[in-house]
């Protein structure tokens, strides 16, 4: 048992490293901000204003299949297995435009010459003894018309991985564009090092085609903010209650309703294929296809409260064509006083928002309260290292912002100032692939944050 429980902790440990849980601040302009923290880590425990009884459970993610979620009681006695179903998936179409390009020709742009100051015997001595492998019979050496001899490797058979390092786009070109060569000259060896450009075509369409998709519904990450208790942050998410709901012993989660979406980039991702780029280790593309359905986002639409033994309890349709993001997953749970709300961060009518719903136990009710306007929209939602970063101010920016731009380890890789009065302003993303922050900050406090991919 103890082993058993060691190994199930250490899967949920390392699980709750790798997932990220997307945040921003929404703004109720007569009550102010609401500051809802960084929900990255998974909690070991249900909350207990939402369990049977008012009492802590210890929950774990089963070390075999991370959609069992294992509950233990005050003995450490497993009482309860939860299969959160995996079976459902939102299944779309979208259509594709083919595209086709050709070479037109590939130029040397440079060619660096470093005089090695010795001869051929010596040159081919000294490679023996850095390589015993070395053999003069991987040499191919050829006679110019000027009397210099141009001297390359030809290791295919032996070391295909050296060949591209040592031709320029070796899988496409093979030995045409040597990148790393000699010459002997007048008796002396001469190292070079050339770089290349390929030139192409302008791109045409070759056809249309329509591809099945399918993502799965992966149950939504629940992040508790109780005002009661004083906590106006989070930092955890759970992905079960008993008492959120209703008021029964059973257990319940939530999982999300999916559309296909128009709206801007910071609703859902953007699945259109960006234009490739290049570099001289790169392999040739000469296809390429990009998403043109008009509708080619996804997007949340709504969710369903789903019991432990798969009856849902409730279905809701977000109104007024609300659409929240659809990835990561997650959904803030909102207690003040006696009342509890959920709370969506998307957009309605074009305007960035928050949308909140209001809980009633009793009848097992899911009602829209109010919606609360957000003051920062960074678009696109997933950008390009090269492609420019827009954020845009709906308030006006009477005060003045500073933007920043946070790496998932918390480092810092773009800022802007932003005067007041100014309404937008872009910025250049040069991290590495992967989740960023934007973050506004209002007379040095933090007033929305937003999340970003790099891809």
């Amino acid at each position: 048992m103890n082993k058993t429980l060691f190994a199930i902790n250490k899967a949920i440990l390392i699980a709750s490293l790798l997932l990220w849980a997307e945040i921003s601040f929404a703004q109720i302009i007569t009550t102010g901000r609401l500051n809802l923290g960084y929900p990255d880590h998974s909690a070991m425990s249900i909350p207990k204003e939402f369990t049977y009884g008012n009492t802590p459970y210890l929950t774990m993610y089963d070390n075999t299949d991370e959609h069992n979620l294992l509950i233990y009681n005050d003995n450490l006695e497993h009482i309860k297995t939860i299969n959160i179903r995996k079976e459902h998936a939102f299944n779309f179409q979208l259509t594709y435009q083919d595209e086709e390009r050709e070479i037109q020709d590939v130029t040397l742009l440079q060619e660096n010459e470093q005089n090695l100051g010795i001869g051929f015997e010596l040159w081919l001595q000294r490679e023996k003894n850095l390589n015993p492998a070395f053999e003069e019979t991987l040499l191919t050496i050829t006679k110019e018309t000027n009397g210099d001899s141009l001297i390359l490797f030809n290791i295919t058979e032996s070391s295909p991985q050296s060949m591209k390092q040592l031709y320029f786009n070796y899988n496409y070109f093979k030995a045409k564009y040597p990148k790393r060569y000699w010459r002997c000259k007048n008796g002396n060896m001469y190292l070079y090092q050339a770089q290349y450009n390929i030139t192409y075509t302008d791109w045409h369409i070759t056809g249309t085609r329509i591809e099945d998709m399918q993502e799965n519904l992966r149950r939504l990450l629940l992040c508790n903010i109780n005002l009661n208790y004083g906590v106006g942050r989070t930092n955890y998410y759970f992905e079960a209650s008993q008492t959120l709901f209703n008021s029964d012993e059973q257990f319940e989660y939530i999982i999300p309703k999916y559309t296909l979406s128009e709206k801007g980039a910071n609703i859902g991702y953007d699945v259109i294929t960006s234009e490739p780029s290049y570099s001289e280790d790169e392999t040739v593309v000469l296809q390429r296809s990009s998403v043109v359905s008009e509708k080619s986002k996804l997007a949340l639409v709504g969710f369903q409260v789903v019991s432990e033994n798969g009856d849902i309890i409730s279905d809701i349709t977000f109104d007024n064509g609300f659409e929240a993001g659809a990835s990561p997953y997650y959904v803030f749970i909102l207690t003040i006083g006696n009342n509890t709300y959920l709370a969506f961060d998307g957009m309605e009518n074009n305007t960035a928002c928050t949308l909140f719903y209001k809980i009633d136990r009793i009848s097992t009710s899911v009602k829209k309260v109010k919606s609360a306007p957000a003051q920062m929209i960074v678009s696109p939602a997933i950008v390009g290292r090269s492609t420019p970063l827009s954020v845009t101010f709906s308030d006006g920016n009477e005060k003045g912002s500073v933007i920043n731009v946070y790496s998932n380890t918390g480092a810092k890789i773009a800022n802007a100032i932003v005067p007041a009065g100014q309404s937008k302003t872009q910025l250049n993303i040069s991290g590495a692939p992967g989740v960023y922050h934007v973050t506004r900050s209002i007379d040095n406090k933090l007033s929305e944050n937003r999340k970003i991919i790099v891809r």
